[in-house]
């Protein structure tokens, strides 16, 4: 396929308004008060942790404790314990997202597409949290859309495994990457 100038501002114009981080509050009460919604599997309270045995660090993920957990407990969580936020399968809750989902799934002809938030508060420099997970690879194709602020995307040049499946181990130390 070949895009024209205004074709891909106006497939950049697409992404514009997915997703508004002022609205997090309602989504957040959506999916905390809805019945089938449980931490852990559908959203996680999340932070990556690294521990240090003098010859190396290695990384691993905190996660809040219980299958339900309210907003201000999860508001705390983030910005007093450096948790970061995950939602699973936000095309779920938020209509467009669900547009951006059916717009992804019907161009690549995939069976399913899934799209997945992120959410880490910004970390201070003598903070080492930089990120809310430990250096992993996903076994699915990913495209990220970074809405709002700074991160330091680590993206290995050659992957560790080719396509892995789901079942595998996907965690490498982050000289790996």
């Amino acid at each position: 396929t070949i895009y024209t100038q205004s074709s891909l501002e106006k497939r950049l114009r697409m992404f514009a308004n997915i997703f508004d981080l002022k609205k997090m509050g309602a989504l957040l009460g959506t999916i905390t008060s809805d019945p089938e919604s449980e931490h852990q599997r559908h959203y996680q309270v999340i932070k990556k942790v690294v521990e240090s045995n003098g010859k190396q660090e290695n990384e691993r993920h905190g996660m809040l404790p219980g299958k339900k957990l309210d907003v201000p407990t999860i508001h705390k969580a983030m910005s007093e314990g450096h948790f970061s936020l995950n939602i699973n399968n936000v095309q779920h809750w938020w209509g467009s997202v669900t547009n951006l989902s059916r717009s992804l799934q019907q161009e690549t002809m995939c069976g399913y597409v899934s799209c997945n938030l992120y959410l880490t508060p910004p970390a201070t420099i003598e903070e080492r949290i930089k990120s809310g997970f430990e250096a992993h690879y996903d076994w699915m194709d990913v495209i990220v859309l970074q809405i709002e602020g700074r991160k330091v995307w680590s993206v290995a040049s050659e992957p560790t495994t080719y396509l892995p499946n789901p079942d595998q181990n996907r965690y490498v130390n982050a000289d790996q990457l």
